[in-house]
């Protein structure tokens, strides 16, 4: 998952609960705090993904595959010399 499928699944997310726990209580109050709440959990879960992501028993292997074919900037100076 990349950052900009994050913000806008984020932003979606944070206006549904805000909207429904405004026509739910009827309170402003109420329901900005409970968008607040809700981005909150998000982003615990989300650093709790990332986390388990670069923790993850296959994270070794992919990060040496990564650098066995070199960096972006070496392909380019290769390329072009």
């Amino acid at each position: 998952m990349n950052v900009l499928q994050f913000l806008v699944g984020m932003l979606t997310m944070s206006f549904i609960v805000a909207i429904s726990t405004y026509w739910a209580t009827g309170s402003i109050w109420k329901a900005t705090g409970g968008t607040v709440i809700a981005l909150i959990v998000l982003q615990i879960g989300y650093f709790a993904y990332l986390l388990w992501a670069a923790n993850r028993p296959g994270a070794e292997a992919a990060e040496d595959d990564h650098s066995e074919s070199g960096s972006a900037m070496e392909l380019v100076s290769d390329s072009s010399a």
